[in-house]
């Protein structure tokens, strides 16, 4: 941890090269990487989340502590929880997040449009998702194409609205 912050704090201390094409390049780089980061810093906030932790260190939610501590704001904060939450339901996310071969902004996509599905069709729709992924799509598109995965749900269900499954608590 001590070498990636010495990294991050001598990355952050240089002057962006005059190449826009290099800077593309290095830009790129380092959100890949930083991809890789987020898969761990989620992985740490799953178990502190299950644990329980944060309440004998007087915080209500992980949440609370998101912003507290690590300074986040609501909206980076419950996108964190939520994909902590469904790390266990979502394998192959879990997976190509981690060897950097999907973007956090695609799996926390993911996660948020499977948060509310059981585990049989959180795995169906995961499969249905990466592969839009694959295709190209924008996680815009990934997005719409959940809310639409939720909407079948729904109705094949017969329910008014979402299924309550394993909804996030944010």
């Amino acid at each position: 941890m001590n070498a990636l912050a010495a990294i991050a704090s001598e990355l952050a201390a240089r002057t962006a090269p005059e190449s826009a094409a290099e800077c593309m390049e290095l830009a790129e780089t380092l959100a890949a990487a930083s991809d890789v980061q987020e898969s761990a810093l989620v992985g740490f906030i799953a178990r502190v989340d299950e644990s329980g932790e944060l309440r004998r260190w007087g915080f209500p939610s992980a949440q609370a502590w998101l912003r507290s501590r690590l300074g986040m704001r609501d909206q980076r904060a419950k996108e964190r929880i939520t994909l902590a939450r469904h790390l266990h339901r979502l394998p192959a996310v879990t997976e190509l997040l981690a060897r950097g071969e999907l973007s956090y902004g695609y799996a926390t996509t993911v996660a948020d449009a499977v948060a509310r599905l059981d585990d049989d069709d959180c795995a169906k729709a995961e499969i249905l998702l990466l592969d839009m992924v694959g295709q190209g799509f924008s996680p815009g598109k990934v997005a719409a194409f959940g809310r639409r995965i939720r909407e079948v749900i729904t109705e094949r269900d017969g329910h008014d609205q979402a299924p309550p499954g394993r909804a996030a608590r944010v």
